[in-house]
């Protein structure tokens, strides 16, 4: 899978600068509680609206690890693709795929691809074993972090305004890869992860 968008956290953020190209295959996230590990990104830039710093949580201050194996709209973090925002419902619909890293994207990777012995590009992997799509509504006051707001491939993150998501998503290449954030079941954090 294409997108602009590690075994250990050291690893994966000095590797998150380098990476460059997604896979996919696998297995996707079934309905019920979820795991609340989270991945990490790199620390958004100073062009963040003045009321940002506190919208950045699920962004900017994830714990490391794979995303969760469930899905619970209700509360998590979730890599999710097919992003689309409908500003006049405050809605977005989505595909919640697994990011796996470390091990288990090397695990995933060689049962899908069992004559490769490398392993995973870049040490992660993207599994979607179903293409369901699903919604969710977005708190008015998110501020969406994104990789190249002006068509720079820097993997630091800049925030836009959320008036400026949907027109944001449609110059996405497939298969870029978004992060969720849900408390209470409404979308508190919408962060794009960077791969090079």
């Amino acid at each position: 899978v294409m997108g602009r968008s590690p075994t250990a956290l050291v690893v994966f953020v000095a590797a998150v600068a380098a990476l460059t190209s997604c896979s996919s295959g696998g297995s996707e996230a079934a309905d019920g509680p979820a795991t609340l590990e989270t991945p990490n990104t790199t620390t958004p830039k100073s062009t963040a609206p003045s009321d940002a710093p506190d919208r950045f949580d699920g962004c900017s201050e994830r714990s490391e690890g794979s995303s969760p194996a469930v899905f619970d709209e209700t509360a998590g973090t979730y890599a999710v693709q097919a992003l689309e925002y409908t500003p006049e419902a405050g809605e977005v619909e989505f595909d919640v795929v697994q990011w796996l890293i470390g091990d288990d994207a090397v695990a995933a990777y060689l049962a899908e691809n069992p004559d490769d012995p490398e392993g995973p590009p870049n040490d992660y992997y993207i599994v979607n074993e179903n293409s369901q799509m699903r919604n969710g509504i977005v708190d008015p006051v998110v501020i969406p972090l994104v990789v190249s707001p002006d068509g720079d491939t820097s993997p630091d993150v800049s925030a836009i305004g959320l008036d400026q998501l949907a027109d944001y998503l449609t110059t996405d290449f497939e298969g870029t890869t978004y992060w969720l954030t849900f408390q209470d079941g409404t979308v508190t954090a919408i962060c794009e992860q960077f791969v090079p």
